[in-house]
C-alpha cells in the first residue's frame, strides 16, 4: 500500500510539471492551503468559475494520467 501512495506522488509530480504555472498554483492555493475557490480567485485576479475550470482540468488530466499503465 505504502508503494502505491508513493507511486501517486510520483504520477501528482511528473503531472504538476506538465500543468500551466497558472494551474499548478491554483492547484496548490486549493488543495494545499486549503483556500476557497473565491479566495484563489481573488488572490489571482480571476474569476471563481475560472478557477473552477483550472481544477476541472488538471482533475481530468490526473485521471487520465492515472488510467494509463
Amino acid at each position: 500500500r505504502l508503494a502505491a501512495v508513493r507511486g501517486l506522488g510520483d504520477v501528482y509530480k511528473r503531472q504538476l510539471s506538465e500543468f500551466t504555472p497558472q494551474t499548478a498554483r491554483i492547484l496548490e492555493l486549493c488543495y494545499f492551503q486549503k483556500k476557497t475557490y473565491n479566495e484563489a480567485a481573488e488572490e489571482l485576479h480571476i474569476s471563481a468559475s475560472a478557477v473552477k475550470k483550472h481544477i476541472v482540468g488538471a482533475l481530468k488530466a490526473f485521471r487520465t494520467r492515472l488510467k494509463e499503465p
